[in-house]
């Protein structure tokens, strides 16, 4: 619920950390009005928090915490109890609002889309302990290790004797598996290599096809258009998008 005070309107919740370092009356209405407009919920002021909707109060909770402007924000789970489509629609708008008011964010998610799509930095938490720390773009390009890459979702790690198969050779001995992102996988009649199609499902404008490498392995790539299963696809791998791990 955001813990917002159900008691307050919606500028006497705002107002409420700016009224804690003493500031006047009339800084306070102006700082309100400010951080309402920057959440996008200006003329908000004196409306009831039980007659908000689940997005407008998260917004709320936003404008009362920027409104001290403090050097750091805490964020746990913000958006865990809101719909996907409004997550979705908010997450940029905080990423731009805290772009705009040059405020550094510790946001936690378990949620890996949410994690890409709002930080520069990704750090990536096991048993404690920090495993990787990188940006959203070099942790998906170039993961640090096979756990890391399964839990930010590529989830296809493959041996090396069957990425080899494919022609794609391991850098060392070290090596012994390598995970295909879809994204490296180029679908086109005069593709140097072929599978047959496991699965096509649809994934609202793409197909996400399953190719079946033997008994047990499989490749994941996208396609703009359904493959009819067990038909033969060919395709291209760009070989500097495989990682390669020793686990």
């Amino acid at each position: 619920d955001y813990a917002l005070f159900p008691h307050r309107t919606v500028a006497g919740n705002v107002a409420f950390g700016l009224q804690m370092q003493g500031l006047g009356a009339d800084a306070v209405r102006t700082r309100v009005a400010e951080m309402l407009d920057l959440v996008g919920l200006p003329g908000h002021e004196n409306r009831n928090i039980g007659t908000l909707s689940g997005g407008e109060q998260q917004r709320v909770a936003l404008a009362r915490t920027l409104a001290p402007d403090p050097r750091l924000i805490l964020l746990d789970e913000p958006l865990g109890a809101l719909d996907r489509s409004l997550r979705e629609h908010l997450l940029i708008e905080m990423r731009s609002i805290f772009t705009a008011v040059h405020a550094t964010v510790l946001y936690v998610t378990h949620d890996r889309e949410e994690a890409f799509t709002i930080a520069d930095q990704v750090a990536i938490i096991r048993d404690g302990s920090i495993v990787a720390d990188d940006t959203p773009e070099d942790l998906w390009n170039q993961p640090p290790d096979g756990w890391t890459a399964r839990f930010i979702g590529l989830e296809i790690l493959l041996p090396a004797s069957t990425l080899s198969s494919l022609g794609l050779h391991r850098p060392s001995a070290a090596a012994t598996t390598g995970v295909v992102p879809p994204e490296a996988i180029t679908l086109t009649p005069s593709g140097s290599m072929a599978a047959t199609v496991a699965g096509a499902h649809f994934r609202g404008g793409v197909y996400r096809i399953e190719f079946s490498l033997d008994d047990s392995h499989q490749l994941v790539a996208w396609s703009p258009k359904r493959l009819d299963p067990d038909s033969t696809a060919r395709f291209d791998i760009s070989t500097e998008r495989v990682s390669w791990f020793d686990d």
